[in-house]
């Protein structure tokens, strides 16, 4: 448990004194219900809470339980729903000492202030209480339930992008957007309980456990798809490493030097989640290589320098199918770019070129220039520096080689602390060679 940051007390104590002060005004449109039927709506949130599963990114979590709260809303009114909210959530970890206590509280709150919320709403367009539903209260319900999930989500994603030092925007593209198909289905959920329980008493609500069961099943589903996912990267890499340990941890540095400069080019967490991936796999298609090519330790012959630059088609050939990774497929396909177009395979010119695909090409020649590799030394981070001033507006983008001197000290000095692999013969390589396009006569011929 780290200890919170101080504009995070601040936001918590915000919402907390927030809530006390929507409490008194709840409680003058509906006094809390003393209905025994509540502690089966207890019992039932309490046993969604328990399945509850961890957000991507964060501390978050997300359950099925929306459903039985909005119920309670709608029969008992939004005092009721709101205490049902803050205090059927509660979990055991709340109490364990791993979660701060001023979390515990922000978390009651926030769940209190999107009941109540939703309840104020569902009154104030002429809704009554008590599962007395028609086709006419469609607006009242669906504007509640909107109500609902603006005040949990947008509390949430605020509070993880303060504790995180996420943007508002990436933390809702990782952690919030994949989850609205599946909310969506829970609202309805909530409004059939609601009218059940008022046809048919208390335990025909049980009738749902089961429906709100498979509604956790596809949550859980869709965080295993990216578990596999990422498991799909890191056997990739295996791969790729078993191929050519020469440049064992080339991508693993690429990826991380990639996402400092998305960093400071100010890309948000969604854009640098796909830089990572990208510079994981921007040289993936060295698996399609021959061995006699790839693991050559002196310099190509035209034909096969004309072979290796068919790394990064054939790299983007493998990857295409991974639809988790987007715009990062045209990333890994235009890594060899160069910002004056004469790079490979498109010749793509400028800004032409993704900015994706340009980070992971400064990134990528840095990486090749200060490693030592078995047919050279790398250079001295002075000198390497000095490159990459030199070429750009040639080979690299002045932009992101703007946003990447600063940091590149510091960067380099933590990224390059991965050992190296043995030296087997000493040369110089160059931005340009590092880029894959090899030097200008008149040397014999293309390195990597």
């Amino acid at each position: 448990m780290k200890p919170l940051s101080r504009n995070l007390k601040i936001y918590f104590l915000t919402v907390i004194g927030l809530t006390l002060g929507v409490s008194y005004f709840l409680w003058s449109l509906s006094p809390v219900s003393g209905s025994p039927s509540l502690v089966l709506f207890l019992v039932l949130t309490q046993l969604s809470e328990l399945g509850a599963l961890p957000l991507p990114q964060g501390k978050g979590t997300v359950s099925v339980g929306f459903s039985i709260i909005y119920a309670v809303v709608l029969l008992f009114g939004p005092t009721t729903g709101a205490l049902m909210a803050a205090i059927g959530t509660l979990r055991v970890r709340d109490f364990s000492g791993k979660v701060p206590w001023l979390g515990v509280l922000f978390n009651r709150a926030q769940l209190f202030l999107a009941a109540g919320m939703a309840g104020w709403i569902f009154l104030f367009l002429g809704g009554k209480l008590g599962g007395d539903l028609s086709w006419k209260d469609l607006p009242a319900l669906g504007l509640a339930a909107l109500a609902y999930w603006v005040t949990n989500v947008g509390l949430i994603t605020l509070a993880i992008s303060i504790a995180e030092k996420m943007s508002l925007r990436g933390n809702w593209a990782i952690n919030i957007r994949w989850l609205i198909p599946h909310m969506l289905a829970l609202a309805p959920l909530g409004i059939l309980i609601a009218v059940t329980y008022r046809a048919a008493g208390p335990f025909s609500v049980l009738l749902f456990f089961l429906p709100l069961l498979v509604a956790r099943y596809s949550f859980q589903k869709h965080l295993e798809m990216r578990d596999a996912f990422q498991s799909t990267i890191r056997m990739l890499m295996a791969v790729l490493d078993a191929r050519d340990n020469n440049t064992r941890g080339h991508s693993q540095r690429v990826a991380e030097y990639a996402v400092a400069i998305g960093k400071q080019l100010k890309l948000t967490e969604d854009q640098l989640e796909l830089l990572n991936y990208a510079g994981l796999l921007h040289d993936i298609g060295k698996v399609g290589i021959t061995d006699a090519v790839l693991k050559k330790a002196g310099i190509y012959s035209d034909e096969e320098y004309r072979h290796m630059r068919r790394h990064p088609a054939i790299g983007e050939d493998i990857i295409k199918d991974i639809s988790l990774l987007g715009t990062a497929r045209e990333w890994v396909l235009h890594h060899h770019e160069r910002f004056d177009g004469r790079g490979f395979p498109g010749r793509l010119k400028g800004e032409v070129t993704p900015l994706g695909a340009r980070i992971i090409t400064l990134a990528d020649a840095f990486d090749a220039i200060v490693s030592d590799r078995p047919y050279k030394r790398g250079l001295p981070l002075p000198q390497a520096l000095e490159e990459i001033k030199s070429n750009s507006g040639s080979q690299f983008d002045p932009e992101v080689v703007a946003a990447f001197l600063p940091i590149a000290a510091e960067l380099a000095s933590r990224v390059m602390a991965t050992p190296y692999p043995s030296i087997l013969e000493k040369t110089r390589v160059t931005a340009s060679e590092a880029s894959g396009r090899g030097p200008a006569p008149p040397r014999a011929g293309p390195t990597r």
